[in-house]
């Protein structure tokens, strides 16, 4: 007994034959999430934060140890209080 198979070929779906982009899909979805608005402008500015902040961190921490053969007085104040408030907002 043979499985049944069709006589001619799937066709798949690719990108080739449905010719769309990621605009058009947010185009596509735009009516639908402008409902929430408060919540898409407050989750995209948290989205754009975490991206600055991403960036910044590193320079920060360059800064910081960069900051730890300065002068005697400042050499424990100011990188380990900045490394502490690294560690509380993280």
């Amino acid at each position: 007994m043979r499985p049944d198979t069709p006589d001619s070929p799937v066709p798949s779906n690719t990108s080739s034959t449905i010719p769309s982009s990621d605009w058009q899909t947010l185009k596509t979805l735009f009516p639908y999430l402008w409902r929430y608005k408060a919540r898409v402008i407050f989750a995209l500015t948290f989205l754009v934060l975490a991206k600055v902040a991403s960036v910044w961190i590193p320079l920060l921490l360059r800064d910081i140890v960069n900051h730890l053969t300065a002068t005697p007085q400042a050499i424990l104040l100011v990188p380990m209080a900045l490394i502490l408030g690294y560690g509380v907002l993280r």
